[in-house]
């Protein structure tokens, strides 16, 4: 499906023309076929227990990535803000379903491209398929250790830490998915940000 008439985001023109990979034009004809969806909190861009459907880009809001405990408990592993590629990377590599669900953390505006169609232009572009091998070993290498920074420290340090690291996250999301990132109860997140904004202040 294309849909030409949409104007797309220079995001994911840039995206897809990073590391010299395509074209300013085969960028162009490759963009011509993702088209935008909006995803209310909450909504799932891949359900757990689904095969991935789509590559998506995200122009605007933030996705979260999570898994479940055997009590059905969440735990969030990573977040993608505006200008990230999202994909369900362990279905997309295996071919099974994923066991890392993606939904909104908060409301976003996805450009999407069916894997179906993502494959039929993969047979066509050399430079895409050069492009997705590079962009899928990043993200698998980047988001591999991406809690390793939580890893020894006490829960205000892992929020500090946070925050340092994400400052443009911190007042976006909910509270309740930065304690799962974390692993902390909401109620120890919620002291812990009070605390620090107070001492913030005195100074």
């Amino acid at each position: 499906m294309q849909t030409r008439s949409l104007e797309r985001p220079a995001g994911l023109l840039e995206a897809l023309g990073s590391g010299g990979y395509l074209s300013p034009t085969e960028a162009n004809a490759i963009a011509a076929h993702f088209y935008p969806k909006v995803y209310s909190s909450g909504d799932h861009f891949a359900p757990v227990g689904c095969s991935a459907q789509y590559l998506g880009f995200v122009e605007a809001g933030v996705l979260r990535v999570y898994v479940l405990s055997e009590e059905g408990e969440e735990r969030t592993k990573y977040f993608l803000a505006e200008g990230s590629f999202v994909l369900a990377l362990d279905s997309y590599l295996t071919g099974g379903v994923t066991a890392c669900p993606i939904d909104a953390s908060v409301a976003a505006r996805v450009w999407q491209l069916p894997l179906a169609r993502l494959e039929e232009l993969l047979a066509r572009h050399t430079g895409l398929r050069e492009l997705v091998a590079w962009r899928v070993q990043e993200a698998f290498l980047s988001k591999l250790n991406e809690n390793d920074y939580l890893r020894f420290g006490s829960a205000k340090a892992n929020y500090l830490a946070f925050e340092a690291r994400y400052p443009e996250l911190c007042n976006r999301l909910p509270l309740k998915h930065i304690a799962s990132y974390l692993q902390v109860t909401p109620q120890s997140l919620s002291r812990i940000r009070a605390e620090h904004r107070n001492r913030v202040t005195k100074r």
